[in-house]
């Protein structure tokens, strides 16, 4: 279940970033909670990942596993030439698509609100970032300054 799970995190966040990246502004943290807490947005985004997770589970992976203990010259494990994905995770894996879809927006929802806190917390971390060339040792500072 782990790999529809990363999938779906790595597909959210490539998929996210051109939209959250209009969300540039005074209070930009605040403009991306907005678009993870909305219902449209949430149902978007759960449909699309789960429909990935299901073309997912159909990749050959029989081929790759083939190539791989050659190239590696190691015997790897015995899997069917013709395998998939949704053969290797088992019964586990048959609800993937649906179980993305339906934990996604609860996911999302908890993203908005670490993206409220982060926006909470923009003021502090840019006084840090200010003071942080004063707190370098001096020859990385040398070195940045170059």
């Amino acid at each position: 279940m782990r790999l529809p799970l990363i999938t779906v995190a790595l597909f959210f966040g490539a998929a996210s970033t051109p939209a959250f990246a209009q969300a540039a502004g005074e209070a930009p943290m605040a403009a991306v909670a907005e678009a993870l807490e909305d219902p449209a947005t949430q149902d978007q985004v759960a449909l699309t990942a789960a429909a990935l997770v299901g073309v997912l589970m159909e990749l050959p992976v029989g081929t790759l596993a083939q190539a791989a203990s050659e190239a590696t010259g190691e015997g790897g494990p015995a899997i069917d030439p013709d395998a998939r994905v949704r053969d290797l995770v088992g019964m586990e894996g048959r609800d993937a698509p649906q179980q993305v879809a339906q934990r996604l927006p609860e996911m999302m929802t908890a993203l908005a609100g670490m993206a409220g806190a982060l926006q909470g917390m923009l003021p502090q971390l840019r006084e840090l970032a200010d003071r942080l060339p004063e707190m370098l040792p001096e020859t990385l500072s040398a070195e940045r300054a170059e």
